[in-house]
Formats: structure tokens, C-alpha cells, sequence
């Protein structure tokens, strides 16, 4: 990496780490907010606690108030208005509303609500008994196959409001809930002939099937162990040294949460800040991967050049030496014929025969270029085949170098 790149990549480092140590000087800054916004929520609710628990004492004396008072209104409609109608008032009605004011206290209006109640209960049981004892009309029978199929059905009323004449065909229940006719009977002309004759042999067969036993034990006023609700008192209002600390410490509540608001938003600018400098630091890393794969490629294409010029610097050495040792082995050959040669004119030359001298040339000068060709062969080849013995060496080096080298090295991962 040149010193220029590598000043630049660590200028980038260094921002990155800085916007990474202000980032967790943030949250260093949001934790002690918090954990203070804490402190000043737990002190708010030490301070309202008693206020709170006030109001909630005040929700649930009035909820029983309201129970109780309902259970006293439904005991008077029933026992003034529904009574006296056969299909209007189920025993369950009845029994819920006593056992609802049985468990208190005595009082007036609780013991002739109860007394009401069972008044009530009492003239159920004679139209009870005299259904069983004179035999139902048609109608009847009806009507009570409509009340003992509503009353099998747990939760609201199962048949519309206007299923019964003055809109209250289940008691107490509501009368506007879904309506049920598929699975509920609500209206006379729903009941079959064949039903109304089974109900009426089954009152036959069994004439305690209307379960007046359920009457043998009258209710009674006797006090229960739960004293009478009586309407609470309204809540008294907060201190006014108590109201200045709630509004103070909201107050401050409030601040903090401003305070951690900025803080968001100034580490919201920060991360884009650290995004960037990660994304520079990723751009400087690719380029000097980029710079690394190209020295790679030229440093591996130059060992293979130097490999070649090894090897032809190797093969020219080997023929130069070659030729030098041909040099020096073919001299004596070529020193022998010479002689032979000059011993040949000489004879011929004495006995005044014709000598011809171009082949003694030949000789001498073949015999030059050996003496030439031997030291010169060698002196040329042994330095080139040791220069291309060390080209090849050099180069196979390198090579095995390169191999081993690691790009990943080159990608420069960092961690700040």
C-alpha cells in the first residue's frame, strides 16, 4: 500500500472509531436517563400510592353498592310486575337474587326484598302445583316447553326481544342477544303437536317432574355474615403539598423524556454517520484489494517471464558449453590430421610430387575455430546455464510464494 492510500485508510480508521466512540457516549448518556426517569417514576408512584389505592377502594365500595341496589331493584320488579305470569319468572331468577341478598347483613329494605322474594317463589309453586294437578291446556304446555328450552341455555337470552309479548321472555336476562331459534325454541308455533303430547305424558308419568320439592324450605331473612353495602363517600382530593410534588415530578418526568427524544435523534445521526464511515473504509478496502490482485497478477506474470528467459538462458548455455567441450574434444582429432597433412607435403615435397595446401589450410583453420570455439563455449555457457539455473530457481520461488501469499489479507478487515 502506498503511503498516500495507507494515510488515507487510516484517517478513515480513525473517523470511523471516533463516531463509534461518540455513539457509545450516547448510550452511556440514554442509560443514566433512563435509569434516572426511572428513579422519578418509582417516587411518583410512592407519592400516588396512597391517592390510587384511595380511588380504586372508592371503584370497588361503589361496585358492591350498585350490585346490591340492582339485586333490591330486580327483587321489587319481579315480586310487583312478573310474578304472577307463568313463563315470566324462572325458579333460577329467583334463586340468584336470594342467594345474592342472603349473604349480607339485616336491614329493612334487604328483608322485604327476601320476604318479596319468596312470596314470589311461593305462588310459583302453587301454579306449579296446580299445573300438575288439573293438567296444562295446549298453550301452557308450549309456553313451558319455550321457558325449559331458554332456560337450558347458559349466558344471555337466546330468542329476540320481541319473542314474548312484553319483551322480557327470558327474566332477568338480556333480550337482545343473538338470536337462537335454530338451536333455542322461542316461539309457540315452533313447538310440534308430538311434543306437546310427550310433555303432557310426561307430566302424567311423573307429577314431580316440576320439581316442587325445590319449595319444601322457605327462604328466610336470617342475617348473613357480609355487612350491607352502603353508598361510599367521594374520594377526597390529593394534598395540596402532594398535587405540587405529582405536577413537580411529571414536570420532570417530562423533561427526561424530551432530553431522550433529542438523544434518538441525535444517535439515529450518528449510526448514518458510522453507516458512512464503514462504507468509505469498504471503498478504500476494495480499492486496495483491487491494487493487491493487480501486483498478484504482474508479480506472478513476472515469474513466469523470468521462469521462460531461465529456461532459454539454460538451453543457450547448455549448447554454448556443447560447443566448447566439442571444441576441445574434436582439437586433437583435428591437431593429428594436421600433422598427417604437413608430413604428407613434406614426403611429397622431397620426392618432388605435387603437394596440394588447401586441405593443410582447411585444417589450420578448422583447427583456429576450435581453439576459438572450446574456451569460448565454455566461458559463454557455464555463466549462462548457472544464470538460468538461478533464473529458474528464483522464479520457481516465487511463484510458490505468491501462491502461498493470502488475499484475504489484502481485504483489510477491521474492527474500532
Amino acid at each position: 500500500m502506498s503511503p498516500a492510500a495507507e494515510q488515507e485508510r487510516d484517517g478513515a480508521i480513525e473517523s470511523a472509531k471516533q463516531v463509534r466512540r461518540d455513539a457509545e457516549a450516547l448510550d452511556e448518556e440514554e442509560e443514566r436517563l433512563e435509569t434516572a426517569r426511572r428513579g422519578i417514576a418509582a417516587e411518583l408512584d410512592a407519592v400516588q400510592l396512597l391517592h390510587v389505592e384511595a380511588v380504586q377502594q372508592h371503584e370497588q365500595d361503589s361496585a358492591r353498592f350498585a350490585r346490591y341496589k340492582d339485586a333490591l331493584a330486580q327483587a321489587k320488579t319481579i315480586s310487583t310486575e312478573e310474578c304472577e305470569s307463568l313463563d315470566e319468572t324462572p325458579l333460577s331468577t329467583l334463586t340468584t337474587l336470594y342467594e345474592e341478598l342472603a349473604q349480607f347483613e339485616r336491614e329493612s329494605a334487604r328483608d322485604e326484598a327476601i320476604e318479596q322474594l319468596e312470596s314470589c317463589r311461593k305462588k310459583t309453586a302453587q301454579r306449579m302445583k296446580k299445573l300438575a294437578r288439573s293438567g296444562p291446556s295446549d298453550s301452557e304446555i308450549k309456553q313451558a316447553i319455550i321457558q325449559d328450552s331458554i332456560s337450558r341455555t347458559p349466558g344471555n337470552c337466546p330468542c329476540p326481544y320481541h319473542a314474548a309479548s312484553n319483551g322480557s321472555r327470558c327474566g332477568r336476562r338480556s333480550a337482545y342477544s343473538k338470536y337462537g331459534g335454530e338451536y333455542v325454541t322461542c316461539y309457540a308455533q315452533q313447538v310440534s303437536n308430538e311434543e306437546v303430547q310427550e310433555y303432557r305424558s310426561r307430566l302424567v308419568a311423573d307429577p314431580l317432574l316440576m320439581r316442587q320439592d325445590d319449595f319444601a324450605d322457605p327462604w328466610t331473612t336470617a342475617a348473613g355474615d357480609r355487612p350491607v353495602p352502603v353508598e361510599p363517600s367521594p374520594v377526597p382530593p390529593m394534598a395540596p403539598e402532594m398535587g405540587a410534588r405529582v405536577a413537580e415530578l411529571e414536570a420532570e418526568i417530562q423533561k427526561v423524556d424530551v432530553e431522550l427524544a433529542a438523544l434518538s435523534a441525535k444517535k439515529t445521526d450518528l449510526l448514518g454517520k458510522v453507516g458512512s464511515a464503514e462504507g468509505e473504509l469498504a471503498r478504500l478496502d476494495q480499492r486496495e484489494l483491487k491494487r493487491q490482485r493487480q501486483w498478484h497478477a504482474r508479480a506472478k506474470q513476472h515469474a513466469q517471464n523470468t521462469q521462460v528467459a531461465g529456461v532459454v538462458l539454460l538451453i543457450t548455455g547448455v549448447l554454448g558449453a556443447v560447443a566448447g567441450a566439442y571444441g576441445y574434444y574434436e582439437q586433437p582429432t583435428t591437431r593429428t590430421a594436421l600433422a598427417q597433412e604437413r608430413d604428407a607435403q613434406a614426403l611429397n615435397e622431397e620426392l618432388g610430387l605435387p603437394t596440394d595446401t588447401s586441405k593443410v589450410q582447411d585444417l589450420e583453420d578448422q583447427l583456429a575455430r576450435q581453439e576459438t570455439l572450446g574456451p569460448v563455449g565454455l566461458a559463454v555457457g557455464i555463466p549462462l546455464i548457472t544464470l538460468g539455473v538461478l533464473f529458474i530457481f528464483a522464479a520457481d520461488k516465487r511463484k510458490k510464494t505468491l501462491e502461498r501469499m493470502s488475499l484475504s489479507a489484502g481485504r483489510l478487515q477491521w474492527r474500532f
